[in-house]
C-alpha cells in the first residue's frame, strides 16, 4: 500500500462537495489574474515595440 494511502481521510460527500467548489473558484481566480497580467504584459511588448521602430 502507498504510504499516503493510509494517511487518506474519509470525506463526506459535502466536504467534497466544499473541497472541489473551493477548488474551481481558486482555479477560476488564479486564471482571470493570470489572463490580465499577459494581457498587461503584451500591452507593455506592444508599446515597447512601437517606441522602438
Amino acid at each position: 500500500m502507498h504510504p499516503l494511502e493510509k494517511q487518506r481521510i474519509q470525506l463526506s460527500p459535502t466536504d467534497k462537495d466544499t473541497l472541489e467548489n473551493a477548488a474551481k473558484e481558486f482555479l477560476q481566480t488564479t486564471s482571470k489574474e493570470l489572463l490580465l497580467d499577459n494581457i498587461t504584459l503584451y500591452k507593455n511588448f506592444q508599446k515597447k515595440k512601437t517606441v522602438a521602430h
